[in-house]
């Protein structure tokens, strides 16, 4: 129909596959400050606007703790090598 269109989600112009970020809630306020001495008859009106954000941690876990808990799995596996075995303290330093 001519007007401009924005679509949500399964796009081809989203350019994201992932979101690490989602916005979890927004909320805004009034407030008023009191007038300045120039202009004594008129107050100064804002919106406060808070917005919180919640962060994916799927990558997390797959990057970090799974990661940490695999190496620390294999810089264990020094002690179940026979100790008469020199490789044992070469895999320990490593």
């Amino acid at each position: 129909s001519g007007g401009n269109a924005v679509t949500v989600g399964a796009s081809l112009t989203a350019g994201e596959i992932f979101n690490e970020f989602s916005v979890h809630k927004i909320t805004s306020e009034e407030y008023v400050y009191p007038p300045f001495p120039a202009q004594p008859e008129s107050d100064w009106p804002v919106i406060l606007f808070h917005v919180r954000f919640q962060r994916a941690w799927e990558p997390y876990l797959r990057s970090f703790f799974a990661r940490a808990i695999l190496l620390n799995c294999i810089a264990f596996g020094c002690f179940w090598i026979p100790p008469k075995f020199t490789a044992r303290l070469g895999l320990a330093m490593t």
